[in-house]
């Protein structure tokens, strides 16, 4: 546990830096930070919040930026569609989220006249936000990666950070394919996978 602390800590340093140098804040784009650790979450003891990420890229309007958790459940692809594409979209969830919370004196002015968000879109488009930044932790980012490589993919996405992501596989998996395993199913899930744990020295 301790470890792991020390790597996030290392993260928020190395991000400030990141961060500051690839985006700058913009009332046209909103930050998604997307995770599999749990850092969205209010209860774990590391998180996007604690690590000052999600501070520094608000600029005091918290609307600007939203938190979503990816499930390790689905493989990348599976992941990419259903965060990626269609309605329910971890964009439509961001720019809802955004809409609901923003600070724009504008955007505040016509919800308070009973515009909605779909009104907004068709009269005053250039005030809803319409890119977006990913700062993407562990596998989460190869979600990212999948829906950027993909034929769906409609430019919405301005930037991505990426941290810890296996982007050229995982020791785990190298060494359950060098010692000849047959044990891997992609129809499990991770916890099916424990009892593999010894390849990986863990």
């Amino acid at each position: 546990m301790k470890n792991h602390k020390l790597f996030f800590v290392l993260i928020s340093i190395l991000s400030s830096f990141a961060i500051g140098s690839i985006v700058e804040p913009n009332p046209s784009k909103i930050f998604i930070m997307m995770d599999a650790s749990d850092l969205c979450s209010s209860t774990s003891d590391v998180t996007w919040d604690n690590l000052g990420i999600k501070k520094s890229l608000s600029t005091g309007d918290d609307s600007y930026v939203y938190c979503h958790s990816y499930s390790m459940t689905k493989t990348p692809s599976e992941a990419a569609n259903e965060l990626f594409v269609g309605d329910n979209s971890v964009f439509n969830k961001a720019t809802t989220n955004w809409f609901a919370n923003t600070k724009n004196a504008k955007v505040v002015s016509l919800k308070k006249n009973g515009k909605k968000l779909a009104d907004i879109k068709k009269t005053n488009p250039d005030l809803i936000p319409f890119k977006f930044v990913i700062i993407s932790e562990g596998v989460a980012g190869l979600a990212v990666r999948e829906y950027i490589q993909s034929s769906k993919y409609k430019g919405e996405i301005e930037n991505v950070i990426f941290f810890n992501t296996p982007h050229e596989g995982s020791g785990f998996a190298d060494q359950v394919l060098l010692n000849g395993s047959r044990e891997l199913d992609k129809t499990k899930s991770i916890s099916d996978y424990t009892k593999l744990m010894d390849y990986a020295g863990v």
